[in-house]
């Protein structure tokens, strides 16, 4: 049996940190994170991803405690070179959210989008940064700011 390495020749991974924002109302909320990334190329400009976010911290609103625990997702990606080193993207899908008020575990899902950079290092590396809204929805948004890694398998 022969197995072409070709259909893995566009898999990449990213790794990377940052920080959640959730804001309702007059009132907002930063937490760390961390992401990671795995996708394929499906053409030089379109891919699919599968994403994983992780809370790293968590914030007090009066006397509630409240974290993201962690998010999952599946995006498309669009992307486009500026330069030879720099490429822009933007991306859409749909993510789960997982998040805790005062020890009491609780989730949201829906629609998802984010635009970034990329800027090479290699051949097979760039150094990332996006913005990720994770939800948006009656007056609460839950969004990420991620600078990365990404890496070529």
């Amino acid at each position: 049996i022969a197995v072409s390495t070709s259909a893995f020749a566009g898999t990449y991974g990213e790794v990377g940190v940052g920080a959640v924002g959730l804001a309702e109302g007059n009132t907002t909320l930063k937490h760390g994170a961390v992401r990671g990334i795995v996708g394929v190329d499906l053409t030089p400009n379109v891919a699919v991803e599968g994403h994983l976010v992780v809370g790293t911290s968590s914030d007090d609103i009066g006397s509630a405690k409240i974290k993201l625990q962690g998010g999952v997702g599946a995006f498309v990606k669009g992307s486009a070179k500026v330069t030879q080193d720099i490429g822009v993207f933007a991306r859409v899908g749909y993510v789960r959210n997982d998040w805790s008020l005062n020890g009491v575990n609780g989730h949201d899902s829906g629609a998802a989008y984010g635009v970034g950079a990329n800027y090479a290092v290699s051949k097979n590396g760039a150094l990332t940064l996006d913005y990720t809204q994770l939800y948006n929805k009656g007056g609460t948004r839950l969004g990420t700011v991620i600078a990365g890694y990404n890496f070529k398998f």
